[in-house]
């Protein structure tokens, strides 16, 4: 499940949504491997009951996560180091029964996981440069209310996607790699 610039509690505005999260209920009480980016992550963490609300400043940028010593043993240990796109401006508290993977200042739950087949990322590893143009031009309303420098935001990710794309590769896969392994245990 990707992004988008809604927000999962905005159910009365857009009633898509309660079907979406019932959808995404019923994968993840199937133990069908769930990953979800950004609003996906935050449609994740409301389908594990925790709140999804405003965050106090919107993130927006290339930055660095932090990550806990469960992140750093991930698929998450795979960006420590390399820059990855931020662009939310809505949070989640952390889901109960969940593990905190990374965070920023501005963001404390950027990535949890739920065992080895469900995983939320608040922030993009999977955007290449190329895609960013349209991106820009997609949400220029919001862009143009954040007062974002779409100059800085080309150069930026000229400079960091093609280090946070190859990392979000390795995420992935070794994620699939993951599940694979612990489907073989079982």
């Amino acid at each position: 499940m990707l992004g988008g610039p809604i927000g999962i509690y905005e159910v009365d505005r857009y009633p898509f949504l309660k079907q979406e999260l019932a959808t995404i209920e019923t994968a993840v009480k199937k133990g069908v491997p769930t990953i979800g980016i950004c609003l996906g992550s935050q449609a994740l963490a409301a389908v594990f009951g925790a709140r999804v609300y405003p965050n106090l400043q919107k993130e927006l940028g290339w930055d660095e996560m932090t990550l806990t010593k469960e992140g750093r043993a991930s698929p998450l240990g795979a960006i420590e180091g390399v820059r990855v796109l931020n662009w939310h401006g809505d949070t989640f508290d952390l889901p109960l029964g969940t593990t905190r993977l990374a965070s920023t200042k501005i963001t404390p739950n950027q990535a949890f996981a739920y065992g080895p087949k469900v995983l939320a990322l608040q922030f993009h590893v999977e955007l290449p440069q190329r895609d960013m143009e349209r991106w820009l031009i997609g949400h220029t309303l919001e862009l143009a209310n954040s007062k974002a420098d779409l100059a800085k935001m080309r150069a930026d990710a000229a400079r960091f996607a093609p280090a946070a794309n190859q990392a979000g590769h390795r995420l992935f896969n070794d994620w699939l790699d993951g599940i694979t392994a612990s489907s073989a245990a079982a």
